[in-house]
């Protein structure tokens, strides 16, 4: 079993080293201290495993980098970082620089979940995956993409080897960063701006400390081209732009509920004006209701490609509610987003029920291929009015 596991954990870190991607333009450099610091900018896709340096701890930024990193301390084996790609910038919530990663056998993947792991003793260990622990949300391998689509919680958690015994060396050593990412959210950043701003600061003295580059996430610029995307599939599914991906519609709506909702989780961290501009609850409404009209213009002219897009829809729908709790039944996040969920499910069972029947036989089948029933609704209504996050207890 443990040779099994092992080359387990060695095929998720080469799948998610090969993940690993930065389309990136060089800048003009920086420097700290007299020490030059070169510096680019992402441009495009990209997909990294980052961490937030003491996002969940009483941290102090260090005098010196190299020390910090070089202090071994072999009992917390775990380091935890998060998978983030252009259409999910999920992080835990800022405080020291924010570290790229990257996946290799000396350092592999450990655990890895869609959700905040929240395990307060799996890294005290060297093999965390092999022994019972406490994972409190659970742990859930899965390749990078679905990672990605799965997330729901503010931020997903992938846990990695800290510490490895250089036999050269004749020591234990510590996983150092490739990078130091530095977010900006607005678009037009002027340099003084950026001089000023303490996440650039600590970038820079970090960056020249440890002897790696600076790599500027433009996050407004993102959220654009998201949003830009959403927008392109949106025609694409109303016949008003070419499908460039050649996606069927009931892909099509697949992949416009699944990327606009990773693109939610993004917002959790950033700032009021990056809020109110891209990924509302109003942009979502508009999306949601697109997809709705859509299936209600067919249902006179195309009935059975109505009925297959409706399939499709509600499909989607409660693969979106059965992400919002871990394997271990803690809801992932609040209930706000999987409230509106359930809304719009209970919104297609209103439309073809009369009271308590279910008056299209159809629909029901389609209720039952997906495991939705009353009582997932019914279940649901009751944890909101409990406003507990807690399935156990409710179910209790």
């Amino acid at each position: 079993i443990s040779t099994i596991e092992a080359e387990s954990m060695q095929l998720y870190t080469r799948i998610y080293d090969e993940a690993n991607k930065f389309q990136e333009r060089e800048l003009q450099s920086t420097e700290y201290k007299g020490k030059e610091v070169k510096v680019s900018e992402i441009e495009g896709d990209f997909f990294a495993n980052i961490r937030v340096e003491g996002a969940y701890s009483f941290w102090k930024e260090p005098e010196d980098y190299n020390k910090y990193m070089e202090n071994v301390y072999p009992k917390i084996n775990g380091n935890c970082t998060s998978v983030v790609a252009s259409n999910l910038f999920a992080r835990a919530k800022p405080k020291g620089p924010t570290f790229v990663y990257d996946n290799n056998k000396e350092f592999p993947l450990e655990l890895l979940a869609p959700w905040d792991i929240a395990s307060s003793s799996a890294n005290e260990t060297f093999s965390p995956a092999s022994v019972k622990y406490n994972y409190r949300n659970g742990i859930q391998f899965r390749i990078p993409e679905e990672e990605i689509n799965n997330t729901r919680h503010g931020h997903n958690e992938a846990v990695k080897r800290k510490w490895h015994y250089d036999e050269g060396k004749g020591k234990m050593v510590k996983e150092k960063p490739s990078r130091v990412l530095y977010v900006q959210e607005n678009i037009n950043q002027t340099e003084e701006e950026r001089e000023k701003d303490r996440q650039w600061k600590m970038a820079k003295k970090a960056a020249a400390q440890l002897g790696i580059n600076i790599t500027i996430l433009n996050l407004e610029k993102n959220l654009q081209n998201q949003e830009q995307k959403i927008e392109a599939l949106e025609n694409a599914l109303l016949n008003k732009e070419e499908n460039k991906e050649n996606l069927t519609e009931e892909k099509i709506i697949e992949k416009l509920i699944v990327e606009f909702e990773n693109n939610r989780v993004t917002m959790r961290y950033v700032n009021n004006n990056l809020k109110e501009k891209y990924f509302t609850d109003e942009k979502r409404d508009k999306l949601y209701n697109l997809i709705e009209n859509k299936i209600k213009t067919l249902k006179n002219s195309n009935p059975q490609e109505a009925e297959k897009l409706m399939e499709s829809y509600i499909g989607v729908l409660q693969n979106e509610f059965n992400k919002a709790y871990t394997i271990t039944g803690n809801a992932v996040n609040g209930l706000q987003d999987f409230e509106y969920i359930k809304n719009r499910l209970n919104a297609q069972n209103v439309q073809e029920a009369s009271n308590e029947e279910i008056q299209n036989k159809k629909l029901q089948d389609i209720y039952k291929r997906y495991n939705i029933n009353l009582s997932d609704i019914e279940f649901v209504n009751k944890m909101i009015e409990n406003k507990t996050q807690n399935m156990d207890e409710v179910r209790e």
